[in-house]
């Protein structure tokens, strides 16, 4: 910009005629720059692929789907912020009516409900002589479950299956726990017949053991950051246990949850966990 100053007031000064055309192609780049700049941010349309379970502290890897809706020229050297959050992702090159997706993290400082308004598209393509930006409202609102921290689970009650336990804790009886290709050695009573036909191979039911052992979590009654502490520890005993493949349950303050199996449970326990109201020291 300096040197685009400089030339117009030597040209201005001296009459020079090839400074006049200097000046004229400076003037030229920077026109050119804003115009191209403006239409590389027009009709993309980005979306977030948030990840399906968020712990505070920890990066949890998801993307942006971003869609190139114009009929021609592509889009280049698009950068992606999500404002509320360190998420951000470059955008290297996209064509006319082609979209991607472009893996990032999301981290959040601390549990229970957090809010994302809105992402900002900045681009200083082609020349980088302007920056732009547009600001897109995306509102959502996502869960975080506290950090877990690790611990070992304590085993009160109950027993391991007559078959034993799978290595993810999967039996035969109990809560339905997903479906996965007939694999050799399989007992031929766990097959789903209907979905089987219906995709063409044997398919087979797995359920959470309705004989695993029982985990009972306890959560302390504290307050303050011993609070905060006591939570995350909690969360990395029902994490580990239903690693192991325990039916969990929680004892807290003012709540009781019966000792349960499934990916479903695993998921409730850490929302109450998640919801838990603050207290203060």
């Amino acid at each position: 910009m300096l040197a685009t100053i400089a030339l117009a007031l030597a040209a201005a000064i001296t009459g020079n005629n090839v400074l006049y055309l200097l000046l004229s192609g400076a003037l030229s780049l920077w026109i050119l720059d804003g115009v191209l700049g403006r239409w590389n941010l027009r009709h993309l349309e980005v979306r977030r692929e948030l990840p399906v379970e968020l712990f505070a502290e920890r990066p949890a890897r998801g993307a942006y789907r971003v869609i190139n809706r114009r009929a021609w020229l592509p889009s280049a050297g698009v950068r992606i912020d999500d404002e509320g959050s360190d998420a951000s992702v470059v955008l290297e090159r996209l064509a006319a009516g082609q979209e991607t997706a472009l893996p990032t993290d999301w981290t959040f400082a601390g549990r229970g409900p957090a809010h994302l308004h809105r992402i900002r598209l900045t681009s200083a393509f082609p020349l980088g002589l302007w920056t732009r930006w547009r600001g897109e409202p995306l509102p959502a609102e996502v869960l975080v479950y506290p950090r877990p921290r690790p611990a070992e689970p304590r085993v009160q009650a109950g027993h391991t299956g007559a078959e034993g336990p799978e290595p993810t804790g999967r039996g035969v009886v109990g809560d339905l726990d997903g479906l996965r290709t007939y694999r050799a050695g399989d007992p031929v009573q766990r097959i789903h017949w209907p979905t089987s036909a219906r995709v063409g191979e044997p398919v087979l039911v797995l359920r959470t053991d309705e004989r695993a052992d029982r985990v009972t979590v306890a959560v302390r009654d504290l307050h303050g950051r011993a609070w905060e502490h006591e939570l995350s520890r909690a969360c990395g005993e029902v994490l580990r246990a239903f690693h192991r493949g325990c039916r969990v349950g929680l004892e807290m303050p003012e709540v009781r949850l019966e000792a349960r199996g499934g990916p479903l449970w695993r998921r409730t326990l850490l929302e109450v966990l998640a919801r838990q109201p603050e207290r203060g020291g």
